[in-house]
């Protein structure tokens, strides 16, 4: 499947872009809009009430080497699984399949009960990251309880390389350039097997060669058309767990993605896209001394977007339409004993997908108050061989009001409610996880979220500060429970709420010099009073910045409390104090340097609450050197 699509991928990809460049329609010169392919690039009411964290990679202290790290310092995120290049992010208490992730336009689906990683795009590849938080699937269709995290690819205006070292042995090496139409990045990452704070191995090793095309063309009659293609090969990928080495071995030999996005756009009036997704993963578990199990994954994702915008006297809104399939999902095992070499095969999973949605919104002016609403119907049908069909339906709505007050201070409430339906991998795989064997439910009901929120933003001569807080009513949580000895399976087993504030402060008093604090406090807990899994941590942080001519420093301390109760399948966590900082300096006007240092202090602490999470690595130092070419 993965060679006909390469063939499919490269015959339309070579069809748009001869059709753009080609046309008898002049090109205009325009300028590039910084958020690229935007899922909610027409201007959208949603966008009025919903609490969003824009992130620039390039402005990262660091050089993150996946999304996760690249997200670690946004207030109501916290890290989700074992580690490694396939970290994972909760948010506001949502975590795994709760959290999508969107490329452009596209979703990024996984058979990972961990949930999407994203860890095969290069930070590097990004103009910007979007954490859009509150229940968003209004928009975003199943899955969005707590919110989900946007990704904007880069367009490229010049030449420009960069090389990366740190003494935990990574290296990455970047190469990017482009015009106003065309746009060409390429990335090589390596890393070896890294240490924690104690000296064990983290076996977190792996190599990943992508690449990113991106085409943009606008004509004379107003129209813009978007293409972009993204390729990512990642080749023996370990796995960081407490079970290394003695339990369990699991590493990701391969990983292939192609992803394909087009985009025709007539500004402030509409929006088509078309996309496709071909991805195929592999894992190995060695059980030392008993088998060696290979599952290999693959799937092929397709699907469309629609948005049109409308006014009518004092109301405006969008109206739309998407369509996702998901075709192909398959997983075959292969066993090896390690006592008798006996072999044996299995098919895990063979499932598709199909998800309808119709959508809209209005705003509408009264004074100082901007007052939105908006709805989504959605309807999906799952079919897998040899097992019971699914099918169900979600009606799922928001409204909200912004009221602002002079110049600087804006109120937001927004109240809605999201749901997210069975995944294909809870309703139909049964087999070898790195995990453990799993055994699939066909009962499951989809997963219902409630969510009231508050934020308040000001600005004051040379503070601003906000402060957000927010309340979510959650119901049939779908958690994976023991059944037997090494033999795991899904439940509809928890509800629960989860309440939570955040803030934000910074003062700057001159050009030169920033102060800034973050802060999180969370409680997540069942009806029964128990902690919901994946909570995440309270949270306390503080950063400074100096800037002077060609150089600045900057340096940040996080503060993570302690989880003295934490929920089953967690570990107990002591407090942590994180330091961390960077140096920017440019060498020449072509010619810069990075020198970073992330866990200063060399503190033992665990990146996640997962009970075979490892202990994070301990103090790293890094540096990279960035080349503009003229």
């Amino acid at each position: 499947m993965s060679l006909s699509l390469n063939r499919i991928t490269s015959s339309i990809l070579t069809s748009l872009l001869v059709l753009t460049s080609s046309s008898g329609l002049a090109a205009q010169s325009i300028e590039r809009i910084t958020i690229n392919g935007n899922r909610n690039a027409t201007q959208s009411p949603v966008a009025t009430t919903a609490n969003v964290n824009t992130l620039n990679p390039d402005d990262s202290d660091s050089t993150p080497t996946n999304l996760a790290r690249l997200l670690h310092s946004v207030p109501g995120i916290s890290f989700v699984g074992q580690g490694g290049l396939f970290q994972t992010v909760g948010l506001r208490g949502m975590s795994r399949w709760r959290v999508p992730t969107f490329i452009g336009d596209i979703p990024l689906y996984t058979e990972r009960r961990a949930g999407t990683t994203a860890s095969f795009i290069p930070p590097q590849f990004l103009e910007s990251v979007n954490v859009i938080k509150g229940p968003s699937s209004t928009y975003y269709g199943s899955g969005a309880l707590g919110g989900l995290v946007q990704l904007n690819p880069k367009h490229a205006h010049n030449v420009a390389a960069s090389l990366t070292l740190t003494d935990a042995k990574y290296d990455q090496q970047t190469l990017e350039a482009g015009n106003e139409q065309w746009s060409v990045a390429l990335s090589r990452q390596h890393a070896g097997n890294s240490e924690d704070v104690q000296g064990n191995t983290l076996y977190d090793h792996f190599d990943q060669q992508s690449a990113l095309i991106d085409h943009h063309w606008a004509f004379d009659n107003g129209l813009e058309s978007d293409t972009f293609y993204l390729y990512s090969n990642g080749d023996d990928i370990g796995k960081s767990s407490k079970d290394y080495p003695n339990k369990k071995i699991v590493s990701y030999p391969d990983e292939q993605h192609h992803l394909l996005q087009w985009r025709l756009t007539r500004p402030h009036d509409w929006s088509l896209s078309l996309f496709a997704h071909d991805q195929s993963l592999e894992t190995e578990t060695i059980r030392p001394a008993k088998r060696v199990n290979t599952v290999s994954n693959e799937s092929l994702d397709l699907g469309g977007h629609w948005v049109k915008e409308w006014q009518g006297g004092d109301f405006n809104g969008r109206w739309g339409a998407d369509y996702i399939a998901r075709r192909g999902v398959k997983a075959s095992e292969f066993e090896r004993s390690l006592k008798n070499d006996s072999t044996s095969q299995q098919q895990n999973i063979d499932a598709s997908q199909d998800e309808y949605a119709l959508f809209a919104d209005a705003s509408t002016q009264l004074d100082s108050w901007q007052l939105v609403a908006g709805m989504r119907a959605a309807r999906y049908q799952q079919s897998g061989e040899g097992a019971e069909d699914h099918s169900d339906t979600a009606v799922t709505g928001f409204i909200g009001a912004v009221y602002t007050r002079g110049e600087q201070q804006e109120w937001k409430i927004n109240l809605g409610n999201a749901y997210r339906f069975p995944s294909l991998t809870e309703h139909y795989y049964s087999g070898s996880t790195g995990r453990g064997t799993i055994v699939a439910n066909s009962d499951l009901v989809p997963e219902k979220s409630t969510t009231a929120e508050l934020t308040l933003t000001d600005v004051y001569g040379d503070f601003a500060w906000q402060l957000a807080a927010y309340y979510s009513r959650v119901s049939d949580y779908i958690e994976r429970v023991s059944i037997a000895e090494e033999t795991l399976s899904y439940r509809n087993v928890d509800s629960g709420s989860i309440k939570g504030l955040e803030y934000r402060i910074d003062w700057r008093p001159s050009e030169q010099f920033t102060l800034g604090s973050t802060g999180q406090w969370i409680d997540a807990v069942s009806d029964e009073g128990d902690r919901l899994a994946d909570a995440g941590r309270n949270e306390l942080g503080v950063n400074m910045e100096y800037r002077w001519s060609d150089f600045s420093f900057s340096t940040g301390y996080r503060y993570l409390a302690p989880v003295k109760e934490p929920a089953s399948g967690e570990l107990t966590r002591d407090a942590a104090n994180l330091v961390e900082a960077a140096m920017r300096y440019q060498i020449t006007p072509n010619l810069s340097a990075k020198v970073w240092s992330e866990n200063l202090t060399n503190e033992s602490y665990f990146y996640s609450s997962d009970e075979l999470a490892t202990l994070a690595r301990g103090r790293q130092f890094g540096i990279t050197l960035s080349y503009q070419f003229q």
